[in-house]
Parts: structure tokens; sequence; C-alpha cells
């Protein structure tokens, strides 16, 4: 399968049902904690990867001032390059904004995340130690381990200029 195999287009109202099914799926439940802020995708701006007919991959943002966070971004289809393009198709839409700063939360466990983002430019900027902990407080459902064994404790801040 290659990249010219998927289409992509951005979200409307009629998809708030999958997507909430396709975070619930990805992330416990159809809203996300990050930086101690409540999210619910189904609510937010983004972009749908599709496959033959089929939604395989979703990007979701929030643009504030001249920043735009990257909320979630989840592919049932790996090493393609649709992770890739959905981040090009937000970093377009921030740019239109006259965004200078593309931005990102993940967790200390989320290695292939960390491996993913580093390897498109973003950079490190910044830990908040026990964040997640914190979290919890919003979403009890958050797991104490990632699926590779490493405690879920901290938030990673990556960030690239664009």
């Amino acid at each position: 399968m290659e990249l010219k195999d998927i289409s992509f287009r951005e979200i409307t109202l009629q998809d708030k049902a999958w997507i909430d099914a396709f975070i619930r799926k990805h992330w416990g439940d159809n809203y996300i904690v990050v930086h101690n802020e409540i999210y619910v995708p189904g609510e937010l701006k983004g972009f749908i990867a599709i496959k033959s007919e089929i939604k395989v991959a979703l990007i979701t943002y929030v643009i504030k001032g001249d920043k735009v966070e990257i909320v979630s971004l989840n592919s049932e289809l790996e090493n393609i390059g649709v992770g890739a393009h959905l981040i090009d198709l937000v970093k377009n839409e921030a740019k239109k904004c006259k965004c200078s700063i593309m931005w990102l939360i993940t967790t200390n466990d989320n290695i292939k995340a960390i491996d993913f983002y580093k390897k498109r430019g973003f950079l490190l900027t910044g830990i908040s130690k026990g964040a997640v902990d914190l979290s919890r407080k919003l979403k009890p459902g958050i797991p104490l381990f990632g699926e590779n064994g490493i405690p879920i404790q901290d938030e990673l801040v990556f960030q690239i200029n664009i």
C-alpha cells in the first residue's frame, strides 16, 4: 500500500460519532486530557485519512494566537506517510492563520511517538514532570503504565517552527 491510495479531507459535523469511537479506541474515552485541559476531538478542527471509503486516521488541532497545537494524531496505517501527510495538512492551515509554531504533547512512555516527531524535525522543548498524575484527576482512566511497561508520568513538549 502507498500514500497515493489514501485520500484526505477536513473533518465535518457528520464525522463526530466516528471520531468519538476512534478516539475512544485509541485513548480510552472520547476526550483527551493534556496540560491540564480537556479536549473533545470530535469538537475540534482536523483531517481524516480514508482508504477504500474506510476512515483510517485522524489528526485534530487547536489554533491559539500564533501557535497550533496538535491535540491528537492516530492512524490505523503506519510507515506509509499518512501521519506525516496529516501533519502537513495542519501545517498548511496554520500558515494560513499566520502561525509560526506547531507544538504537541506526548507522554514519556510513548517511544513510537517520540521517534515519529523527532524524525519530522520536532524538537523536545519541555518536560512537565508528574503532569500525567494531574491529568488523572480529570481522566482517572489514564493507565499507570504504557504498552511497553514504562510508567506514564511526564508530559513531553515537542515543537517545530513553521
